[in-house]
């Protein structure tokens, strides 16, 4: 019997993500690009941590247990900037009625 079918893969190729988390190749290349998904250079090709697979489902369940998920990346940063400086009792620039 072959056990090299039974060790876990590591690094998977593009078409590999897609597959395991239902979504196009395209879509991995657009959360690579924007910085969602990790990625690394092996030789001349592109390959993602199972790891960051994992990182990236759970920041999206966060995200939308928030209501977060939605929004495109720049408003989701400017939200969370105005959510940390409400915490820190400082104006984010957002008046507030009094």
């Amino acid at each position: 019997m072959d056990d090299r079918n039974n060790i876990p893969r590591l690094l998977l190729k593009a078409d590999r993500a897609a597959e395991v988390l239902d979504t196009s190749r395209t879509r991995i290349y657009e959360l690579i690009a924007s910085g969602e998904l990790e990625s690394v250079r092996l030789g001349g090709t592109r390959r993602i941590p199972q790891a960051a697979l994992v990182d990236l489902v759970e920041r999206l369940r966060a995200e939308g247990s928030s209501g977060e998920g939605d929004l495109p990346l720049g408003e989701r940063a400017a939200l969370k900037e105005h959510k940390r400086a409400a915490l820190l009792g400082r104006s984010s620039g957002v008046r507030r009625h009094q």
